[in-house]
């Protein structure tokens, strides 16, 4: 058995393996930028929806303080619109802590 060709196979088995893991490096560095991006845009629609929720909670605010103001508040049904506002709120629910008694309280969108 030649030696130096046991050498040679040990050294491009010992090349491949360190090939590997040079290719497992490079796409485990851009699988990481991708997920930090992945997130930052997850990141980004959570806040744009967060400031949807509370521009929707103040438009429903503001109509409702002005049906009262105009004394028509009985004649302009608004359930249908805050049902629909909190169906969007309910997509994903909000984290509720338990109280003393482990009940739940409820806290509705807006109060009409």
């Amino acid at each position: 058995m030649d030696i130096k060709g046991g050498d040679d196979v040990t050294h491009a088995f010992l090349t491949a393996i360190l090939l590997a893991l040079a290719y497992i490096l490079f796409f485990n560095h851009h699988l990481g930028k991708a997920i930090m991006s992945t997130q930052a845009a997850v990141d980004a629609v959570v806040a744009q929806l967060g400031k949807a929720k509370g521009e929707i909670i103040s438009k429903i605010a503001d109509l409702q303080i002005q049906l009262d103001d105009a004394n028509v508040a009985d004649k302009v049904d608004i359930t249908e619109l805050v049902a629909a506002a909190q169906a969007l709120d309910d997509i994903v629910p909000d984290a509720v802590e338990a109280d003393d008694d482990d009940e739940l309280d409820e806290d509705p969108l807006v109060e009409v």
